[in-house]
């Protein structure tokens, strides 16, 4: 552009000499008109090149910008969605396998115990009889064992005569018999039975009245 208007400022000073009839005469006109159109096409031809370059510069790096890298932006993150997916499957599959494992552990740990508290309980009453008040303790282990390992028929058939030995060895409003209606009510709860839970909460409440003062924290909880 400053080349451009160098020839311009020459060509207008050659145009201005030739205009002069004092130093050019009659034909001063004609070259006159020649400079001009020189003028003219010199000044079209250095803006078109200087318009040109504008247009491919601001045409280029938009094919070049929306091409390979979009494909790559969309392609990369579902590959690694994909992954990602399928590790978690992983993961989760792995957890639920391994929670089923502890589970079934947990429950073979309480038959066993279970095992070993039935063999005492037995040995104990065949020394001592079957109404034995030491009989009690080994009775709501053993009934409590059995819930944990989902045996609930066994636990209710072991916590039913716990609840008999202790009305007979400690009277029908012994305290010792709240721990054996509360597993007694869960057991049913298991069961759905609904009116035997009704039942063994009336029977909570009645012990808890008769052993608890009215004015007692305890009596107000029943």
């Amino acid at each position: 552009m400053t080349l451009c208007l160098c020839h311009t400022s020459k060509l207008a000073a050659m145009l201005r000499n030739a205009l002069l009839p004092r130093r050019f005469g009659a034909g001063s006109s004609l070259l006159a008109l020649t400079l001009l159109l020189a003028l003219v096409m010199g000044a079209a031809s250095v803006w078109a090149q200087d318009q040109t370059p504008v247009e491919d510069a601001a045409e280029q790096p938009v094919d070049q910008a929306f091409d390979q890298p979009i494909e790559q932006a969309f392609e990369q993150p579902q590959g690694l969605l994909k992954q990602s997916m399928a590790g978690e499957a992983e993961d989760l599959t792995g957890l639920g396998d391994q929670g089923d494992q502890d589970d079934q552990q947990k429950i073979e740990e309480n038959l066993r115990t279970a095992d070993a508290l039935r063999s005492q309980l037995d040995d104990l009453s065949s020394r001592h009889g079957a109404y034995d008040a030491s009989l009690l303790e080994l009775q709501t282990d053993l009934g409590q064992a059995y819930l944990s390992a989902g045996q609930v028929s066994e636990a209710i058939d072991v916590l039913g005569q716990a609840l008999q030995l202790a009305r007979i060895t400690d009277g029908l409003y012994s305290i010792r018999q709240l721990l054996v209606l509360q597993q007694l009510m869960e057991a049913h709860h298991i069961e759905q039975d609904w009116d035997q839970v009704d039942d063994y909460q009336h029977l909570t409440f009645m012990l808890k009245s008769r052993i608890h003062a009215p004015e007692s924290a305890e009596y107000t909880k029943a």
